[in-house]
């Protein structure tokens, strides 16, 4: 555990509003259930300015914190979501 990973995670999981704190507790008790058999995908598509990066880097400094391990996140959506429109026939 680093003094700013926990720094962070306590200044502000108190800031994450109702539906970013339901998306932050669902990832942590998942990573954190113990099971090793047990995978999960979850993916997060929003507007932006919505919190995502935030929300992100959040669970992230959590999962270093408790396990001290890190966590890499592969953000293909927003590239899918550029393409989407661009089809050519």
């Amino acid at each position: 555990m680093t003094q700013t990973d926990s720094k962070l995670v306590d200044d502000n999981v108190p800031k994450l509003n109702e539906g970013q704190k339901g998306i932050y507790n669902e990832v942590v008790s998942s990573i954190f259930s113990g099971s090793v058999f047990l995978c999960q995908l979850f993916f997060l598509d929003a507007p932006g300015g919505t919190g995502k990066t935030f929300l992100l880097n959040l669970t992230t400094a959590r999962v270093r914190m408790e396990k001290n391990i890190s966590v890499q996140y592969l953000w293909f959506v927003r590239h899918c979501s550029n393409v989407v429109g661009r089809r050519k026939n």
